[in-house]
Order: structure tokens, then sequence, then C-alpha cells
């Protein structure tokens, strides 16, 4: 039996609480995409995630059965709650919404979908690969067609989010690939990394051009790139950081780590029926409240849907 990852438990669990916690200042503040703690979460906490997850699924062959596996992992719990989460939310249910859901991925969990198609490719170029074309090379050509399809169809099936994060899957996949190459240049990854963090974040915006844009306009490509690149040191930088800090038991993170698939699908709905009982003046102790009971509820559904076999498959993609 492979030895479990300690430290890779612990930053699930780090990183599914930042998703809470970024989710409940998107529901209590108007304006936050000014709000730094917010664009601080949102620069490395989603790409980190995929990178993690690119990490765990290398495995340096092919796998004949992972494609039903994480259809029934992942693809099953997308499709249930495209149909639960109207349900959850509205008490109807409501087809334009769940059509809306399955055409366009980003409505629902799209985490989940965006993890089966990554996965799946990575997977598919273990399997195609030959001495002529390795799998580096196979990647790139469905990253391309990806990229191609995108300029096509746009955010329908999810392709803008699938070309965007999909260099954040590879990187966790590359990074445990050639992981004792890398391995030798660790420190000098966290000092460069940290200083070009720290350097980069405070004027780094989700969709909008860099703050200093306001004194000097480099353009679109390079605000593009700007934004990309932040995305890019952060994922780096705290996947190293964590892997040398982390890898030991932390109480209560591991375990939370270790249940972040269904904690991030039931924290949707446990979060918007707890924004409606709490509504207290203070925007702060507000964000502090809806995150601690969100994360809780959520994990504590999670425990208790675990020992419903069936409907545990159907909502968080486990058999057992």
């Amino acid at each position: 039996m492979q030895k479990r990852l300690f430290y890779l438990d612990v930053m699930k669990g780090i990183l599914i609480i930042l998703v809470i916690l970024g989710h409940s200042i998107q529901d209590t503040i108007s304006d936050y995409q000014n709000n730094f703690l917010f664009r601080f979460i949102y620069s490395f906490h989603m790409p980190l995630f995929f990178a993690i997850s690119g990490y765990l699924t290398f495995k340096n062959k092919y796998d004949k059965t992972l494609l039903k596996k994480r259809a029934l992992q992942l693809l099953v719990p997308f499709g249930v709650w495209a149909f639960a989460l109207p349900i959850c939310t509205y008490g109807i249910l409501d087809w334009n919404k769940t059509q809306k859901i399955l055409l366009y991925p980003d409505n629902g969990l799209w985490f989940l979908y965006n993890l089966f198609i990554y996965s799946t490719i990575f997977n598919a170029t273990e399997r195609w690969k030959t001495k002529r074309f390795g799998q580096t090379f196979l990647f790139c050509i469905c990253y391309i067609i990806l990229c191609i399809l995108m300029t096509i169809f746009h955010k329908l099936f999810n392709f803008t989010q699938i070309c965007w994060y999909l260099p954040f899957f590879a990187i966790g996949f590359y990074l445990h690939k050639y992981e004792r190459s890398i391995q030798k240049y660790n420190k000098a990854i966290l000092w460069t990394g940290t200083i070009l963090y720290m350097c980069t974040i405070p004027f780094w915006m989700m969709r909008e051009e860099p703050l200093f844009y306001k004194w000097i306009n480099l353009g679109n490509v390079f605000s593009y790139f700007y934004r990309y690149a932040v995305e890019f040191i952060g994922t780096i930088l705290f996947f190293t950081a964590g892997k040398k800090l982390l890898n030991h038991h932390f109480i209560g993170l591991n375990q939370i780590g270790r249940q972040t698939l269904g904690i991030y699908a039931f924290q949707f709905i446990t979060l918007y029926h707890i924004s409606k009982l709490i509504t207290l003046q203070n925007v702060y102790v507000n964000i502090f409240l809806k995150t601690i009971f969100t994360l809780i509820t959520s994990y504590i559904i999670v425990l208790i849907i675990e020992r419903i076999k069936f409907i545990n498959l159907l909502f968080i993609g486990k058999a057992k």
C-alpha cells in the first residue's frame, strides 16, 4: 500500500478552507475583487488545487481503468449536482439552470468536470506515447487542439477554463515526473518565488488589468501574461513550501484534506443558506462566521453521506 503523503492532505485542507473563505468574501463584499485577501486567495488556490491533482495523477504508465474510475468519481457527481443545486438552493427543479450548468459547467461544480478532462488527457497521452512522440509532445498537441476549440466554442462546455487551468494540472504532473531532478533546486525556487510573488501580488487582479496600469498601461497582452504569471509563481511557490513544511500530522487539516471533494460540493448550498442566517453589521465578523459554519456543516454532511453508499456515489463520487 502506497504511503500517504500528509503534506498533500494538509495542503488540500488549507485550500478548501480558502475556497470557502473566498466564496464568503464574494457573498459579503460587493466590491470583492478589490479586497486584497480575496485577490491573494484567488491568485493561487484553484491553480494549486489542480497542480496537486496533476501530481497525484502521474503514474508514468497507462491505466486502462482510469476512465471508468474518474467518470464515477467526477462526472457522476457533476451531473447529479447539475440537477441538485437548483433544488437544494431554491427548492425547485429548474431545468433551465440545470441545462445551463451542463452546457456551461462554470455555473456548477466545474472543478470536477475539468479534472475529468485533464486526467483523461494525461492518461491518453501515456497510452499513445511512442519513442518518436513522447508523452510531453502529445500533451502539447492536445493543448493546442483545445486552444483552437476554445476560439470556436469559448465558454461552451467550459473550453475557456479548461485551457486556462490545464497548464497548472500539468505543473503538478511534471513536478512529480521530474521530482528527483527538481528537488535540488527547491531552495532557489522558494527564495526566487517568494521575492517574485511578493513583488507582483499587490498589483494582481483576477479579471481586470493590473493595478499599476493606473500609471503605466502596457497593453492587453502583457495584462494577460501578468495575471497568468502571478498564478504560476504562486502555484510553484506554495506547492514547494507546502511539501517542505507540511509533511506532518496536523489534527483537523489532514481529515478535512481527505474530504475536499465532498466539502467542495456541499459548501455552495451550505453557504447559501448560512448567509441568510448571519447578517451582522461587521463585514469581517460576517465573513469569518460564514466560513467557519459553512466548513463545519459541509464536513459533517459529508461524514453522514459517506455512510449511505448509493448517495455517497451520486453526490461525492465515492463507491464506498
